[in-house]
């Protein structure tokens, strides 16, 4: 269970999380300023998700970019 740590981390900055009947993370929904391109490496736990929304973020195309790269298998949700 890799993505518990980072995801409880999120759920208090007051992140959206929805999981399947298994209780699999499946999607993320980030919002506010508090989440930045300096915020990028902290996600490296999240690839387990299947989506993650940064789209009501301060993160920029070049922070989605790094995500992007970072976090291959999973879809960004940006602008």
């Amino acid at each position: 269970m890799q993505t518990a740590d980072p995801i409880q981390q999120l759920v208090k900055l007051g992140a959206e999380v929805e999981t399947d009947d298994e209780g699999q993370v499946t999607f993320v929904r980030l919002f506010g300023p508090r989440y930045n391109d300096q915020m990028i490496d902290r996600f490296a736990g999240l690839s387990a998700v299947a989506v993650i929304d940064i789209r009501d973020t301060e993160i920029t195309e070049s922070g989605a970019k790094r995500l992007r790269d970072l976090l291959p298998d999973v879809e960004i949700r940006h602008r």
